[in-house]
C-alpha cells in the first residue's frame, strides 16, 4: 500500500452503535470501522436490504470460528469498508480481507490499528488486490470506497447499480495488482468461510480458487448471484448458472433470504435478497439434509416478523 498518496486519517464509527449489528451480535466491546459518507451509506444499505446476512453471519461465524484450527481462515473478498471482516475477527477467526479499492484497504487498516480494536488480537490481515484469474494492473482513484465498484475483464472500472451511484473520483491514482484466491493461503491452509461479494465478478474469482476447491479446502461459501451483472464479464445467465452448478455440485446450498434449497437452475435476484450460502454436504447428519433445512428455514422466515432473536434461534437450529 502506498500511504504517501493519502492525506487525512478517516474517522471511525462503532458497529455496536448500528441497530441491526447491535441487536444481532450483542457486542461486548466496540468494533470501530472507518466512517466516510459512502461507507455510512453502505452500513445503512446492509441493515435495510440484507437482514438475512446478519442472521447467517451470527451462526456461521459462531460455528466456523469456534471449531476452526490454526490453519483455518475466513476470506472476505470485496470487503469494502470491512464490517464483516471485523465481525469475523471479533468471533475469533483469522481473517483475510481483500478489496482492490485503495481507500477501502486504508479504511480497514486504520480500523485494525485503532486502539479500541486492540482486543481483536491482530487476527485481521488486509490485502489491497484484485482477485481473479487474469494478471491485471489497475489504475484506481485513491479516494472512494464503494460497494458498487466493478473491475471488468479488460481492466476498466465500472459500477453495479444498487440504487446509488459513485461519488466523483479524485484525479490522483495508484496502481493495484491482481492475484488468485489460491495465492492467499499458505500450503495446507483451509477456508472455514468465504464471503464473496464482488459485484458480478463471482465466476472469475471462484475460478481463481480452483486448487482450493479441488483439494476440498473450502468449507463454506456465501456469494451474490446476480446474473444481470454477468454480461459485463462475458457470461450469459444460462452459462453462469451452469458454471455455478458445476462448482457447487455435491454441496448443500440455500437462499439466504428464506433458507429455500437452491441448485443454480434459476435466477433469484428478483425474488428476494440474491445471496446464496453453500456448505459441504454432511450426509451423516440427517438434520443437515436439504429437505430438513427447507422446512426449518421456511418457519424461520415467518418467525422473523416476531423479532431478530427468534429469527436467529431458528437459523441456528437449521444450519451447521
Amino acid at each position: 500500500m502506498r500511504h504517501s498518496v493519502y492525506s487525512k486519517s478517516p474517522q471511525l464509527v462503532d458497529l455496536a452503535d448500528q441497530p441491526l449489528f447491535r441487536h444481532t451480535f450483542n457486542f461486548s466491546h466496540p468494533i470501530m470501522v472507518g466512517a466516510r459518507p459512502e461507507t455510512k451509506k453502505m452500513l445503512r444499505y446492509l441493515q435495510q436490504q440484507e437482514p438475512g446476512t446478519f442472521v447467517l453471519m451470527k451462526h456461521v461465524l459462531s460455528s466456523a470460528c469456534t471449531n476452526s484450527t490454526d490453519d483455518s481462515t475466513v476470506i472476505d473478498s470485496g470487503a469494502n469498508e470491512g464490517s464483516w471482516s471485523l465481525v469475523a475477527a471479533a468471533y475469533g477467526c483469522r481473517v483475510i480481507a481483500v478489496d482492490p479499492q485503495p481507500m477501502c484497504a486504508r479504511l480497514l487498516q486504520k480500523a485494525v490499528a485503532a486502539p479500541a480494536n486492540v482486543w481483536l488480537g491482530g487476527r485481521l490481515q488486509v490485502v489491497n488486490a484484485l482477485l481473479g484469474t487474469r494478471r491485471l494492473n489497475i489504475s484506481f482513484p485513491v479516494d472512494g470506497c464503494h460497494g458498487v465498484r466493478q473491475v471488468l475483464p479488460n481492466g476498466k472500472l465500472s459500477q453495479a447499480y444498487h440504487g446509488f451511484r459513485l461519488t466523483r473520483a479524485s484525479n490522483k491514482r495508484v496502481r493495484v495488482g491482481s492475484m488468485s484466491v489460491d495465492e492467499l493461503l499458505p500450503p495446507g491452509g483451509r477456508v472455514a468461510f468465504w464471503h464473496l461479494d464482488v459485484e458480478g465478478a463471482e465466476l472469475d474469482v471462484l475460478a481463481s480458487a480452483a486448487t482450493l476447491f479441488v483439494q476440498r479446502r473450502i468449507e463454506r461459501v456465501m456469494l451474490e448471484v446476480i446474473p444481470s451483472f454477468w454480461t459485463k464479464f462475458g457470461w450469459s445467465e444460462a452459462q453462469g448458472l451452469r458454471q455455478l452448478g458445476k462448482i457447487f455440485a455435491g454441496w448443500r446450498c440455500v437462499r439466504v433470504c428464506d433458507g429455500a434449497v437452491y441448485n443454480f437452475t434459476r435466477n433469484i435476484e428478483s425474488a428476494c435478497q440474491p445471496d446464496v450460502f453453500c456448505s459441504k454436504a454432511s450426509p451423516s447428519k440427517s438434520r443437515d439434509s436439504p429437505q430438513s433445512n427447507t422446512i426449518i428455514f421456511l418457519s424461520v422466515s415467518s418467525a422473523c416478523v416476531l423479532g431478530v432473536a427468534m429469527c436467529i434461534l431458528g437459523f441456528v437450529r437449521g444450519v451447521s
